[in-house]
């Protein structure tokens, strides 16, 4: 069973607003794609105007970059990503290691202790506390990356 999950923070790395949504079951592929698409859209509900989503599927982000239509598998929602990247506002979209997302990545690990299909957090959920905190201070861990 997957789970989606993501967070909005603002320019100083400060919590704005998080989320986990139940998907059944798919695949790593798709539930970047919807996490992406769910993300999109809660940005747009809260007004933002400038966004940088950070991704760490560089098979999304190349194809969101590059124009493609993406895999066969999940074009119909790649179309409605790329809508919402059309309308009025400046969304840059950047491939992350997973390192640097890693209060979506704890978040991921809380996947079956969610109440019920969708959860929105204005706050930080507990476990993520001190990520969210590091991340605000500029705390970061080296990743080796062959060349």
């Amino acid at each position: 069973m997957s789970w989606l999950w993501g967070l909005i923070r603002d320019s100083l790395g400060r919590w704005v607003i998080g989320f986990a949504k139940f998907l059944g079951q798919t695949n790593a592929y798709m539930a970047e794609l919807w996490g992406l698409f769910h993300g999109l859209r809660i940005a747009r509900s809260q007004g933002i105007g400038k966004l940088i989503v950070q991704s760490d599927s560089v098979v999304i982000v190349k194809s969101l970059q590059t124009g493609s239509e993406g895999s066969a598998t999940g074009w119909m929602l790649f179309k409605k990503i790329k809508q919402l990247l059309t309308l009025n506002w400046e969304v840059r979209i950047i491939h992350v290691y997973r390192e640097a997302n890693s209060c979506a990545d704890i978040m991921a690990g809380q996947g079956c202790s969610l109440q019920g299909d969708e959860e929105i957090y204005s706050n930080p959920p507990t476990v993520v506390l001190q990520c969210v905190s590091n991340d605000a201070r500029g705390v970061s861990f080296p990743r080796l990356v062959s060349s």
